[in-house]
């Protein structure tokens, strides 16, 4: 199968490491291998294109002026997992700085649009208690995904994570995000939602890194030449159906990087995760 070509413009960005005297939060263990943009957080004069929050669940970089994340980051392991109940229940973001849009659960408009709230940290990877999984259907975890790429291929994926960490006692850093604009639903090319404030991508991608669960080591540390490493690119249209497996997708990390400008997985020497972000999930 032949995986897609993205033109390499990688954008080296200098990434801030946590300072030793910076009291730990519990969201920090969500970039514990990196942060992909260098997002930081400035209360008095936050960025309106990369503004860093970190919650307990996840953490993610805000693009105030696309209303979405560009990117939201979070440790999996099967105890953040359980049968909680599903929160029918989405809601704006109390934590986003004042002078930034405040997106509502129902700019998405669907029955106009057809673009669902796409959970980048599903609730399903944080419902081992009602609290984590009502966290998830923060309105700053949303992305405006089509019906079948939401309940398809990318759920395909999530339902994938959810396994390995059970069965494999998997412990996973994920990153994903949107990219691009112009999504294709039921009612056709999409390019915005919330009047014109939120932006519906054209892609939606994610990364992901594998480590074996159960270890003192740190998460750094155990990162190996034999880690495996995942990344995918899905279109935001009706083509990712749950019909269609997950693999159709596949792609390097590397191709990611060059797709979005990021860098991931940064705090990891270059010289064991570079050879990783070059190789392709299934190809080897």
């Amino acid at each position: 199968m032949a995986r897609p070509f993205f033109a390499v413009c990688v954008l080296l960005v200098s990434i801030a490491p946590i300072r030793a005297d910076e009291k730990a939060r519990p969201g920090d263990v969500h970039l514990t291998l990196g942060n992909p943009s260098g997002a930081t957080a400035d209360a008095k004069s936050p960025d309106p294109i990369d503004h860093l929050m970190v919650k307990d669940e996840y953490a993610l970089s805000y693009n105030s002026k696309k209303g979405t994340p560009n990117w939201v980051s979070y440790r999996l392991r099967k105890s953040d997992m359980g049968r909680a109940a599903r929160s029918a229940t989405f809601f704006p973001d109390p934590d986003l700085p004042k002078v930034f849009f405040q997106v509502k659960p129902f700019d998405y408009h669907f029955n106009a649009t057809g673009m669902t709230r796409g959970h980048m940290c599903p609730n399903s990877h944080r419902n081992k208690d009602e609290d984590s999984a009502r966290e998830t259907f923060c309105m700053t975890n949303m992305v405006p995904q089509t019906e079948e790429l939401n309940a398809g291929s990318w759920n395909n994926l999530e339902i994938w994570c959810r396994d390995i960490c059970f069965r494999q006692n998997k412990e996973l850093f994920v990153i994903c995000g949107p990219h691009g604009q112009g999504g294709k639903s039921d009612k056709g090319l999409i390019k915005t939602v919330g009047n014109g404030k939120v932006v519906a991508p054209k892609s939606c991608w994610k990364v992901i890194a594998v480590l074996d669960g159960g270890s003192t080591k740190s998460p750094i540390s155990r990162v190996t030449a034999k880690t495996q490493l995942i990344a995918v690119v899905m279109p935001n249209d009706q083509t990712p159906t749950k019909e269609v497996p997950w693999e159709k997708y596949v792609v390097s990390v590397a191709d990611v990087e060059s797709l979005t400008g990021y860098r991931f997985f940064d705090r990891v020497s270059d010289e064991v995760i570079g050879p990783l972000k070059k190789k392709v999930y299934g190809a080897d």
